[in-house]
């Protein structure tokens, strides 16, 4: 995966996670551009703006994503649980034979409640 799209990937998580936190103009810039992948050119004349003004505003709005992240940890957090959520699921699959087909079809139920929480 090159660095661009990693980038890109990494920003649309953190936007997931924390765009709640950012003003409105700020998500919008970032929907615009990570989202909607509109160049900076082009929000930079939807907007009567510089394309620097884009530009700089992206990248405070990327730099405090990434500030929230340093502090909150909710992305490690929820890789953490991904993980973790296929150990358990694994582990409840290789029962299969040793106990009640009810009580491994509760204990999936279980773990894919899990899952969609963290997602």
């Amino acid at each position: 995966m090159d660095t661009l799209f990693r980038e890109r990937f990494r920003v649309i998580a953190l936007y997931d996670a924390y765009g709640q936190m950012l003003t409105v103009h700020q998500r919008m810039l970032l929907r615009l551009y990570y989202l909607r992948d509109l160049s900076l050119g082009e929000i930079a004349e939807r907007l009567e703006v510089s394309r620097q003004a884009i530009y700089d505003s992206v990248r405070r709005s990327v730099d405090e994503l990434e500030r929230l992240e340093h502090s909150l940890h909710a992305l490690e957090r929820r890789r953490i649980i991904t993980e973790r959520t296929a150990a358990l699921e694994g582990t409840i699959k290789a029962l299969n034979g040793k106990v009640d087909q009810k009580t491994l079809d509760h204990l999936l139920d279980h773990v894919a409640a899990i899952r969609k929480t963290a997602s």
